[in-house]
């Protein structure tokens, strides 16, 4: 996979405050790259995930300046569904079924891998479980395994694994 996330000057501060959340940021990302930002509680770290997935301001309004770009094209929201997604610490922000099944359906002709993950990784012979069966770890390793799965040219993955339990 070809292509470049490039923020040039890039700005951002939430709507109902002039404090900016990250400050004249420029940085590029390449595809394929596994890149991992940590920093002190309100350093701008999830602020940039959202930033880079487009939710930033398109979705939480804000104002955000400089240019965020993939392969030179602005990273406009109409594009957004189809170039980027995000999964955060609390996995249900990611899910959009109801049971596991319904994740595996949702992924399309991944599908079928994310019910390999379903059954090796999670330990789940019936995939016709609702996610509130799984334990906090089994829904943060779904979560994560549909997004990388998902075919999206941008993964966020913001403290995904902070909620896993011992057993995943």
């Amino acid at each position: 996979m070809t292509g470049m996330l490039r923020f040039q000057s890039v700005s951002y501060s939430y709507a109902g405050t002039d404090a900016r959340a990250l400050h004249d940021m420029t940085l590029d990302l390449p595809a394929g790259a596994l890149v991992g930002i940590r920093g002190d509680n309100g350093s701008g770290k999830s602020t940039l995930g959202l930033v880079a997935c487009g939710a930033a301001p398109a979705f939480l309004g804000g104002q955000l300046s400089g240019h965020v770009t993939w392969n030179g094209a602005p990273l406009l929201p109409h594009l957004i569904r189809d170039t980027s997604t995000m999964v955060f610490q609390d996995p249900y922000t990611y899910f959009t079924g109801h049971t596991v099944l319904d994740e595996v359906g949702a992924i399309g002709p991944c599908g079928g891998s994310l019910q390999r993950v379903g059954q090796s990784i999670l330990g789940l012979e019936d995939l016709d479980v609702p996610l509130h069966h799984l334990s906090v770890g089994q829904q943060q390793l779904l979560a994560v395994a549909s997004a990388l799965l998902s075919g999206r040219r941008v993964v966020v993955l913001d403290e995904p694994f902070a909620a896993l339990d011992p057993h995943a």
